[in-house]
């Protein structure tokens, strides 16, 4: 039975998110919505300029204690305040270089990682980095160019470039911890980690599972053949992947 429903002004790309009773959206004209988890009642609007260009993509977002910390086009990183839509702080992890408008384009790739007190994203034509949840300071970045997410654990933080090379950085420091470019041009996805291992699927539908402590491969799984491009999610033993077909596959990691 339908509760309520909300008719926004433009396409919406990204997942709305839910937390503290409110309803999180995110238009492709960047205006961000909250709206009351219950009644359906808009709450309150955050507008943003959008860049001259940007890229086709669904940065994400993810909701932290009281905050909602967004990805924004044009390599920004955005925290507000759920209950009001004041923010708390607003941070560039792409800064634009080049002459040229397409040289400048900086968008964030995936959805922001939140582990302890770090948030961990990744820009286009720009950095990966960890950030102060509190204030946005940063505690490390550097350069890169990724179009997808990135993953983090308690130790490192991994993240594919645009031409395919997985890297590994340590989570504290930012130091380069591994680097395996033996997947070149398969369009990755957002990696996963998990135990020993770090996941990321690829534009034919595998799974490439990678060593997390030194880069090298230690198995691999199809599926049906189309790309992975959706984030893979942990449940249980289990990682979930989904493809540009429709299939939904769970593999167990032992």
């Amino acid at each position: 039975k339908k509760l309520w429903d909300a008719q926004l002004s433009s396409e919406i790309l990204s997942s709305p998110v839910v937390g503290e009773g409110i309803v999180v959206a995110h238009r492709i004209d960047h205006r961000i919505n909250g709206y009351d988890a219950k009644t359906g009642q808009k709450k309150w609007t955050v507008q943003r300029t959008a860049p001259a260009l940007t890229l086709r993509l669904a940065p994400g977002m993810v909701i932290h204690d009281k905050d909602v910390l967004i990805a924004q086009p044009g390599g920004k990183l955005m925290s507000l305040i759920l209950a009001t839509g004041a923010p708390r702080w607003e941070i560039e992890v792409g800064v634009a270089h080049g002459a040229t408008e397409l040289e400048r384009v900086t968008d964030m790739g995936g959805t922001p990682v939140v582990i302890d007190n770090d948030v961990c994203a990744v820009s286009y034509q720009g950095r990966v980095g960890c950030f102060d949840l509190a204030t946005g300071s940063p505690r490390w970045t550097r350069d890169i160019s990724s179009e997808v997410g990135v993953a983090a654990d308690q130790r490192f933080v991994f993240v594919p470039d645009d031409k395919g090379a997985v890297f590994a950085y340590n989570r504290d420091s930012g130091t380069s911890a591994w680097k395996n470019d033996k997947l070149a041009y398969r369009r990755l996805s957002t990696p996963v980690s998990y135990g020993r291992a770090v996941a990321v699927g690829d534009y034919q539908g595998y799974v490439h599972f990678l060593s997390r402590e030194d880069g090298a491969f230690l198995a691999r799984a199809a599926t049906d053949g189309s790309a992975i491009e959706s984030t893979p999610l942990v449940v249980g033993s289990n990682l979930i992947f989904q493809t540009q077909n429709g299939t939904v596959t769970a593999i167990a990691v032992e």
